[in-house]
């Protein structure tokens, strides 16, 4: 077994009683570094275009995800969002629950991976400026939360 590292791709070879496995790694390694790279399939962040009254604006991906894919294969990416149904209760954000719905990402119609969709509160009516930061990272310091 074996690894190998160029520009932020990792790949590992492994072979089981192979005659000469120094030589099927470094060809192993050629051939992935030359046909494959390393894809952002899902960014993290803010998921635009999203219509739901009380989602909308207020949904993102907490980390990306990266896939080894052919330069073919990224244009055969897809992703879905199943989210759930906006309630009455939503009116208020406080009764939002955290996780939202999901991210399904496809290859060519075959499910590569599901991600959470995470829905993110407006903070309202938060002070800015210097002091208002000194006065809140001084109250987590001692271990005083946000609401007293």
């Amino acid at each position: 077994m074996t690894t190998a590292t160029k520009e932020h791709q990792n790949l590992i070879a492994v072979t089981l009683n192979g005659p000469n496995d120094w030589d099927d790694h470094i060809n192993m390694f050629e051939y992935g570094f030359k046909n494959f790279d390393t894809t952002v399939v899902l960014d993290k962040g803010k998921i635009n275009n999203i219509n739901q009254k009380y989602l909308k604006n207020h949904i993102y991906i907490k980390n990306k995800v990266v896939y080894s894919l052919t330069n073919d294969e990224k244009d055969k990416v897809t992703i879905e969002y199943q989210l759930l149904k906006s309630k009455k209760e939503w009116k208020d954000q406080k009764n939002i629950p955290e996780i939202v719905g999901k991210a399904v990402i496809y290859l060519d119609e075959q499910k590569l991976k599901t991600v959470p969709v995470y829905f993110k509160y407006a903070e309202m009516n938060e002070k800015k400026g210097w002091f208002n930061f000194f006065v809140k990272t001084f109250l987590i310091h001692i271990g005083v939360k946000n609401d007293g």
